[in-house]
């Protein structure tokens, strides 16, 4: 994309190339998370309820768009794909880092943890988890955290999935992290918007032949 933002922008106004953009791979968009999603589900043995399944296809649909969002803004961003691709790497490893995906919010540092609030990662996380886990009930026997633990093992199993989220430090609701992940879609979508128009308001248009 950064390579045709120059080419593009002349024939057509920004706003026309961006929604363009947007809603020509938005089939893409919407198939390819399900074709990734639908066969691991059941192979996983997430809950085997017809509302679980189609909430969690909605919900990976949702968060993969906010990620294509968050392309888009980033792909605006830069001259080059070799820009591009740096500038992504340097702003999204920090997200995924410190999300609280790969290590428990209270573990990341204070000064680290607002990051979360701009993550894809974060609210498309915990709202997988809240699918999965909420409302579930296990004993201890069955429990899927249970295996592998040692009978001297002193940290008990959780009861039942709300526990589990609680472990994770997981609170809020399913509808708080499907709205975030939707405002966050469309802030990066202005975002990009405005920086096309602030990058190319004055290029030159092609004199009509």
């Amino acid at each position: 994309m950064p390579r045709m933002q120059g080419y593009v922008c002349v024939f057509h106004s920004n706003k026309q190339a961006l929604i363009a953009a947007s809603t020509g791979e938005l089939p893409i968009q919407m198939v390819f998370p399900i074709l990734f999603a639908i066969f691991p589900y059941w192979m996983i043995g997430f809950p085997s309820t017809a509302v679980h399944f189609m909430l969690f296809i909605v919900t990976f649909m949702i968060a993969s768009f906010a990620g294509s969002s968050y392309g888009y803004m980033l792909a605006v961003m830069a001259n080059d794909f070799d820009t591009g691709i740096a500038v992504m790497t340097v702003l999204t490893i920090p997200q995924l880092l410190f999300c609280g995906f790969l290590m428990k919010i209270d573990n990341v540092l204070k000064g680290l943890q607002w990051l979360k609030y701009i993550s894809v990662f974060y609210y498309g996380f915990d709202a997988m988890a809240i699918i999965i886990w909420k409302d579930q009930d296990f004993d201890e026997l069955s429990s899927p955290l249970s295996a592998g633990r040692g009978d001297d093992s002193d940290m008990p199993a959780p009861r039942n999935g709300n526990e589990v989220l609680d472990g994770m430090q997981i609170y809020g609701t399913l509808g708080q992290q499907i709205a975030c992940l939707l405002v966050l879609s469309l802030v990066f979508r202005i975002i990009g918007l405005v920086v096309v128009t602030m990058k190319f308001w004055r290029q030159p248009s092609i004199p009509a032949s």
